[in-house]
């Protein structure tokens, strides 16, 4: 039997919810199946691309970028890109491995883009609705609204 999922994310949470509707109250229950943090976004930019404390990789002693142009702004991007392509591997091997029918997704309005982007074609065709939106913080009964209120 084809499951139906429910999918919310921004750059550093990711849930995912089998959805389970009981026919006699129509009442809509999210089963949790999947969930984790991602720690990038945590993490000093320092951290992540510089060989010293201060210093960038790639930036010479005058200040000349050969890394990634130096500018810190284009490693962030980069960094946000590459995380979005990791969650959209994630929502594609989710949706295979449970066999989706259908589903239903939400993220920020400047990331939900670029995940559906990395979404295979035969799975953008099942998905039912798209908020833009963060819902990840949210309790359980109020992702259900946001996605049911009108049935």
């Amino acid at each position: 039997m084809n499951e139906t999922l429910l999918i919310v994310t921004d750059l550093e949470h990711f849930k995912a919810f089998n959805v389970q509707e009981r026919k006699r109250s129509g009442r809509i229950d999210l089963v949790a199946l999947t969930s984790f943090d991602n720690i990038a976004p945590h993490k000093k930019l320092s951290d992540t691309v510089s060989d010293r404390s201060g210093r960038f990789r790639g930036l010479g002693g005058n200040g000349t970028a050969a890394y990634n142009s130096g500018d810190p702004n284009n490693i962030i991007e980069e960094t946000k890109k590459r995380t979005a392509r990791n969650i959209a591997d994630q929502v594609n091997s989710l949706l295979l491995k449970r066999n989706a029918g259908e589903w239903y997704f939400a993220a920020p309005k400047k990331l939900n883009g670029e995940i559906l982007g990395g979404i295979r074609p035969e799975l953008m065709g099942r998905l039912k609705k798209n908020i833009l939106l963060d819902l990840t913080k949210l309790p359980a009964e109020r992702i259900v609204h946001s996605f049911f209120s009108s049935r």
